[in-house]
């Protein structure tokens, strides 16, 4: 068995409550709660409160984790176009990573990360761009945006998660499956 690591995710969106109790579910199969410590599952009042108290994204951790990510949680978020950021603190054999993906990305965006959850760039890449720099080979610009993609600074925020009575609207992949 593998060494568990501290894992959080922050989930935005537009939630359909016709999804609510699905949503818990798999939050819940996946061992994420609201608060570090003991596993407990959500109730749906929880969840509203949780919603409303921070007007922000929904921040879901678990503190013991296998390393991977909530392969469940974040698959249901693609299916539904819920927007996600995923941290995974390093520990022993296990990378810190970070995960980011928005409606419209193919596949997510994926990085190591420091234990903070910054985006870590490899020195051989930095080198690499500064020598292509120093040479005249690539433009300013063109440094910057690749060091920007790098670190992820091209995904936006992830959204406020809102709770709401429209009607669901699920991904295409997830309408042929």
């Amino acid at each position: 068995m593998s060494d568990r690591v501290a894992t959080e995710i922050l989930i935005g969106g537009t939630l359909p409550h016709a999804l609510v109790p699905a949503f818990l579910q798999t939050a819940d199969a996946d061992g994420a709660s609201v608060e570090f410590g003991e596993h407990a599952t959500m109730t749906p009042e929880e969840l509203r409160a949780a919603v409303t108290s921070t007007r922000g994204p929904l921040r879901l951790v678990d503190t013991e984790h296998e390393p991977g990510g909530f392969e469940q949680l974040e698959a249901f978020c693609r299916t539904h176009r819920l927007a996600y950021d995923r941290r995974q603190e390093a520990k022993y054999d296990a990378d810190g990573v970070l995960v980011k993906w928005r409606p419209g990305m193919q596949t997510p965006w994926e990085t190591f990360a420091s234990q903070d959850g910054i985006p870590l760039i490899h020195h051989a890449t930095i080198t690499r761009i500064a020598r292509r720099l120093a040479r005249r080979e690539l433009p300013v610009p063109d440094a910057v945006l690749q060091l920007r993609r790098l670190a992820g600074a091209h995904i936006r925020r992830v959204p406020p998660l809102v709770i709401t009575r429209r009607p669901h609207r699920c991904s295409p992949s997830a309408r042929t499956s």
